[in-house]
């Protein structure tokens, strides 16, 4: 178990509202597969066609759950469940070009408070504005703030909630710029105001402004009231703009000379060989590190931006993405077919490590438990896991081109909490759902499984074990299959009592090569999962999951 450090600092990310939302999504155009996966650049380059059309927004990869509507609330539901588990402090919204997606931002909303009346703590939301400043403010007011039911929802550090807007200084257009007598003393008074930061301003050209990105390295401390400063730290940089010109700008292989010293951008250093393990975001953490003491809140660009619209073309006669391009030139950490989830795992990984202590190791009570019997009471001593509720809707909703739908419904069982004990012959788990769980039906390989891993590797998914594989309803044994590659086999036996929404598993330690002494496991509660020892990205996509994808709980 981790605990927060004492010079905790807030952690927040570039959150984007727009797909399906636009004028120019109109098709589903990715980068990725237009040029063969990078082997034909010209394809995207040199062509204006049905393929990549000129004007279109185009993809630079296939999001894990498709192409994606950002209105869409099954796949709310997944990113928040990611949020909430990656360690994120607060969803910075981006409404830069004068739009403010109110019925995303409606659903999101809804969703987040969802999870909150359900004791999770969510993060939290702020805007971000440069166009129209004055009147974005006051619609968003006027439509969001005023409910007192989203009062906790808003990030509001300070005691009051935090809002980014144009304050007409720096690099910026002044005629955008927030007018303070416009909106009167209460909006004023509402709101802890925050400048936008543009990434080509000096450092004291803008005070108590927000970086959304920075285009220098090492990475800059933004001066903030009282020490509220920022630093950013982004995944790939587009410098000279746009990022489609690849030889001028920092991908998400670029390695940099130095943590300490300014770097100066060189080509060569974009390595495709690194881009799988994000060396370039992970120099902006080691520079956020060595800074820790320097400032309060950690920028991270970016999450789910996905698109850029084709234009031009530019000077070198090519047509061009501004912001995103293809796998390397982009910024999103949320997982795409290409990349899986190495950026999130990536980005979980370091916030734990400038947060949170090292794991605190606790004695685990040992009892005997009747799996037979269903008296909650025996489980008082137990380790108790909990989940989301809800979290395994059906999806049917229109894709970013509003031109086809995506559907599921393979979620089934609502996974709500699981509970852990063990004694000196084996491991219990009372699993707990919202409603009553399912029957077993006969050669189905991926009801309510529980995933158990006892060390590194040993199989596509990276568990070792999985029970509830195959049932035997009329002794309640539960087949223990040993996992290798995409195959199991049986090893053991284990019991199952279900009675209506409750499950309980006894599992012996010696078929798990475990003693009473060595019982640390990791583990996770699946059901409904399709194809469940491929992928571990089908973790993230299809059935109940406790916990989310790749994650998972940890005993003894």
């Amino acid at each position: 178990m981790n605990a927060k450090n004492s010079d905790y600092k807030y952690i927040g990310i570039f959150y984007f509202l727009t797909l399906g939302q636009m004028p120019d999504h109109t098709g589903i155009y990715d980068v990725t597969k237009i040029t063969n996966n990078g082997a034909n650049l010209n394809a995207f380059y040199t062509a204006n066609n049905s393929t990549s059309p000129v004007g279109s927004a185009h993809f630079w990869d296939e999001p894990i759950w498709g192409y994606y509507n950002s209105e869409d609330p099954w796949v709310i539901r997944k990113q928040i469940e990611m949020f909430l588990y990656s360690g994120i402090d607060f969803l910075v919204m981006d409404c830069t070009n004068g739009i403010t997606y109110d019925n995303v931002v409606e659903v999101l909303l809804n969703e987040l408070l969802r999870y909150q009346k359900q004791g999770f703590d969510v993060p939290q939301l702020v805007y971000y504005f440069n166009r129209q400043s004055t009147t974005l403010v006051q619609n968003v007011y006027n439509k969001f703030y005023t409910q007192t039911k989203y009062k906790d929802l808003w990030f509001s550090p300070n005691g009051k909630p935090m809002i980014i807007a144009n304050q007409g200084t720096g690099n910026t257009d002044v005629g955008d710029a927030v007018k303070y007598s416009i909106l009167g003393p209460t909006i004023t008074n509402y709101f802890d105001f925050k400048d936008r930061q543009w990434p080509t301003d000096s450092i004291g050209t803008i005070e108590n402004a927000v970086p959304w990105i920075d285009f220098q390295y090492p990475q800059r401390i933004w001066q903030g009231n009282n020490n509220d400063n920022w630093i950013n730290v982004s995944v790939a940089q587009h410098i000279s703009p746009p990022i489609s010109e690849t030889h001028l700008n920092r991908g998400r292989g670029y390695t940099y000379t130095s943590t300490t010293k300014t770097d100066t951008f060189n080509d060569s250093k974009n390595d495709e060989s690194k881009i799988a393990e994000g060396i370039n975001f992970d120099y902006q953490w080691k520079n956020a590190f060595n800074k820790k003491s320097q400032y309060k809140y950690v920028f991270v660009t970016q999450w789910n931006e996905w698109v850029a619209a084709k234009a031009g073309p530019w000077s070198s006669g090519k047509y061009f993405m501004v912001d995103n391009f293809n796998i390397e030139y982009s910024r999103d950490i949320e997982p795409s077919k290409s990349l899986g989830d190495n950026y999130y795992y990536q980005l979980m990984t370091n916030i734990r490590k400038l947060n949170y202590s090292n794991e605190v190791d606790y004695v685990i009570p040992t009892k005997t438990i009747d799996v037979s019997s269903f008296n909650v009471n025996q489980w008082n001593s137990a380790s108790i896991y909990k989940d989301l509720v809800e979290d395994n809707m059906d999806r049917y909703f229109l894709n970013m081109s509003k031109q086809g739908y995506y559907e599921d419904y393979s979620g089934v069982n609502d996974i709500a909490e699981v509970a852990v004990l063990v004694d000196n012959n084996n491991l219990y788990f009372r699993i707990t759902c919202a409603d009553n769980i399912t029957s077993y039906s006969s050669n189905t390989k991926n009801w309510m499984n529980i995933l158990i891993k006892t060390a590194d590797g040993g199989s596509n998914i990276g568990y070792q074990y999985v029970i509830n594989r195959m049932i035997n309803t009329s002794t309640n044994e539960s087949g223990i299959f040993k996992i290798s590659g995409t195959s199991a086999t049986a090893v053991g036996m284990g019991k199952v009592y279900v009675l209506d929404n409750v499950m309980q598993v006894s599992v012996p330690l010696t078929t798990l090569g475990l003693t009473p002494q060595n019982c640390r496991i990791e583990f996770k509660v699946a059901d409904g999962v399709v194809n469940p020892l491929l992928d571990i990205l089908n973790y993230y996509k299809y059935g109940d999951v406790a916990p989310i994808g790749r994650l998972s709980y940890v005993f003894g």
